[in-house]
């Protein structure tokens, strides 16, 4: 199979006969061109995927973006992308394949320490969807004491701190996460879930008006609202935002499912 090196070669090839015999210059250029975007042909992908992605045709984006990951030759991020919407589709055994092929150098031949880290955190979640959650913490854990950070890694590791019942190191993480980040939307909630699960509502009430504000797109900041609303009194508020819940998108790596919200919707009617 061609390979980059074995690209230049025949170009530069093409290229010096091109002086020799008249009219072969336009055939160079026709096959410099051919070459190039089958070397770049993950690129394609990838640009094809997004936009399928942002018309919401998740399907149809998420099989280029597969393709995408196969062919290679794409930038990190891409990668990283692939192995999150791998996880938040709920394709769970082509996650767990690319965690293992980008870690081991298989797809990436020199990678980062920062990049290393951040599928480190990516597999993570992975563990906790394989009902694996104490191996998750752990791997978490453990990048913590190496002094990484970064607001992905904030978002995952309070959560799935939360998720364990370690309230008040869950509280701990996702307060430091709030200062590392600023105002992000998933550690905000985060800490509202915490002081939710600690019957502490008037923190819980700062922190989700805070979120509230940067208008979240996912359906736990509502279905939290609606909690606090409810605990508050004020059942018809409780009822809107249950609403604006029904009206995100639930994937796998959403924290509600339709039955809670159907759940918590009743309790609150009654």
């Amino acid at each position: 199979m061609l390979n980059k090196a074995s690209h230049f070669i025949i170009l530069g090839a093409l290229l010096i006969a091109s002086t020799f015999f008249d009219g072969l210059f336009l055939y160079t250029l026709a096959a410099s061109i051919l070459i190039t975007l089958f070397f770049k042909r993950g690129y394609i992908y990838f640009i094809r995927a997004n936009r399928q992605i942002i018309q919401n045709n998740d399907d149809a984006g998420y099989r280029l973006l597969k393709k995408a990951y196969l062919v290679g030759g794409i930038p990190f991020s891409v990668y990283s992308g692939y192995i999150y919407l791998s996880l938040k589709f709920g394709y769970l055994d082509n996650a767990g394949v690319a965690i293992d092929e980008i870690l081991s150098g298989k797809k990436i031949e020199k990678l980062k320490d920062s990049q290393r880290k951040t599928i480190l955190t990516q597999k993570a979640l992975y563990l906790w969807k394989r009902d694996l959650l104490d191996s998750a913490i752990k791997l978490l854990d453990e990048l913590y004491e190496s002094g990484y950070k970064n607001t992905a890694y904030y978002q995952n590791y309070g959560f799935l701190i939360y998720e364990s019942g370690e309230l008040e190191k869950a509280l701990k993480i996702s307060l430091e996460g709030l200062d590392f980040s600023g105002s992000d939307k998933v550690i905000l909630d985060n800490l509202v879930a915490t002081y939710i699960a600690m019957d502490n509502y008037s923190d819980a009430d700062k922190y989700c008006q805070e979120l509230m504000e940067l208008n979240p797109s996912f359906a736990e900041a509502y279905f939290h609202g609606a909690i606090i609303e409810a605990n508050k009194g004020n059942i018809d508020k409780s009822l809107e935002l249950i609403d604006r819940c029904r009206s995100c998108k639930i994937t796998q790596l959403s924290s509600v499912s339709q039955d809670e919200i159907d759940d918590l919707e009743s309790k609150i009617k009654n």
